[in-house]
């Protein structure tokens, strides 16, 4: 039985940002990530303390605001329109 990881395999992928650039290497198709300078933005750490404490979750249209002023290439997508709700049953009565 083999066990572990061959010559080559990667354990996990990157992904990049617009701002992180790529380093050749002697393999056509293997790059080394140059990631950019990013900084944590101001209030994050204390805004993640107070939610792992038990804080009332964000709304959806707050936490994509945030990620909007965090992360510079985020693109909120249109939220997913609700399903039809269910006919009441043949038998209910008004």
């Amino acid at each position: 039985v083999f066990s572990g990881l061959r010559p080559g395999e990667k354990l996990y992928e990157e992904l990049l940002a617009e701002s992180d650039t790529t380093l050749p290497t002697p393999v056509p198709r293997l790059r080394i990530a140059q990631l950019g300078e990013r900084l944590a933005p101001v209030g994050l750490g204390p805004q993640l303390a107070d939610w792992l404490a038990g804080a009332p979750p964000p709304s959806a249209a707050a936490v994509r605001g945030w990620l909007s002023a965090a992360v510079p290439e985020f693109t909120s997508l249109p939220p997913p329109p609700m399903p039809p709700s269910p006919p009441p049953p043949q038998d209910f009565v008004r």
